[in-house]
């Protein structure tokens, strides 16, 4: 009975049901996304090795950190720590990649070496001027580049000199150049964005992460695996996934309820008949819910398909080479309980309308 009554104004059922789709495909596009980067973030921090990572305090962008070199010595020069390495990275526009992320790393240091050459060869400390670029395998066949050809950035054209995989589509979109480079495109000088820093014991690392914090008040320190999650950037954009989804949420609700209390106007004399042969209204209740149910479980499948569909087409934009999703089976049950709980709430109110029918009432409505 209940799809039967679903079923008889279709039109109306399969617009409620997109409606309803298109919040819950917000949800799982944007948090998928936001999930991504956190991923990806924190997998190119731990596979440098680094132990913790040190960023400036209360930053909204990463990017934007600019921490002085002579922390980074400071640091390397505390009796738990074995290496500390300094990087930079921002985004540039180029021709056919408006999102390009450069990446700036001294090729001394060990935060560069997780970088496998599958072309050329690695940066190395270049003369003034020369211009030497690293690409990844996805931005290399995105631009087209190879061995020996140019990119300009920022006006400066630089010599691709190697092809580079991490394994990690974020670092894999963009390109490595000289710590030094960087900090002069970027008008860092003597400043980092991050610094990796390896312990001698992982042990140590609660103890390092006190001093540090202690010593320069103007940072933060964080274990590379959980720097990620505790960062401005991804708390900001899961905020406002979760923002854009609940405006995209309340609309495909009202529309929801409508349709529900629509349904049960039109079959008012229905009900009406169902309450004199003796239907409590308890029982009414319930099968106005369970359409209302129903329907908001299939916007919420249809959403899960929509949202992995939007991001599917995302990754043949310019964002591809470095976009990567993560989906995982909690954010599936979120986005499910989210449509039912959107499904209880919006069938609540014509099911205790339907309910609250006097049979003599309503088997005289016209």
């Amino acid at each position: 009975m209940i799809v039967r009554n679903l079923l008889r104004r279709k039109t109306r059922t399969v617009l409620t049901t997109v409606g309803i789709g298109i919040g819950i495909a917000a949800i799982v596009a944007l948090v998928a996304i936001a999930d991504g980067y956190s991923a990806q973030f924190t997998s190119m921090l731990t596979k440098s090795g680094a132990d913790l990572t040190i960023a400036q305090a209360d930053v909204a962008d990463t990017s934007l950190s600019a921490i002085d070199e002579e922390v980074g010595r400071k640091v390397a020069a505390m009796p738990d720590v074995a290496h500390v390495s300094g990087m930079i990275f921002s985004v540039v526009p180029l021709e056919k990649m408006p999102y390009f992320i450069v990446f700036g790393y001294d090729p001394a240091q060990f935060g560069i070496r997780h970088f496998k050459i599958r072309e050329g060869r690695l940066i190395g400390e270049s003369r003034p001027g020369s211009r030497e670029i690293m690409m990844g395998s996805s931005a290399a066949r995105a631009l087209k580049k190879r061995i020996g050809e140019r990119v300009r950035i920022y006006g400066a054209s630089y010599q691709v000199i190697g092809i580079y995989e991490t394994g990690t589509p974020f670092e894999d979109g963009g390109g490595v150049i000289t710590l030094r480079e960087a900090q002069e495109i970027f008008k860092k000088p003597k400043q980092v964005s991050l610094f990796q820093v390896k312990l001698r014991s992982v042990d140590a690392a609660d103890r390092v992460q006190n001093e540090v914090e202690r010593r320069f008040k103007e940072i933060t320190v964080s274990k590379s695996a959980e720097f990620a999650e505790g960062t401005q950037d991804v708390q900001m954009a899961r905020g406002f996934a979760w923002s854009i989804s609940a405006i995209a949420i309340l609309a495909g609700g009202v529309g929801m309820m409508n349709t529900v209390l629509m349904s049960v106007f039109e079959r008012t004399r229905e009900i009406g008949v169902l309450r004199a042969l003796g239907w409590r209204r308890r029982r009414v209740l319930w099968m106005i819910l369970q359409e209302s149910l129903l329907l908001s479980f299939l916007g919420g499948i249809v959403g899960v398909g929509l949202g992995i569909g939007l991001v599917s087409l995302l990754s043949f934009t310019s964002m591809g080479s470095w976009l990567a999703p993560a989906y995982s089976a909690g954010l599936f049950a979120q986005a499910l309980g989210t449509a039912i709980i959107l499904g209880a709430i919006g069938g609540l109110y014509p099911a205790i309308r339907a309910a609250g029918l006097s049979p003599v009432e309503a088997l005289r409505y016209e």
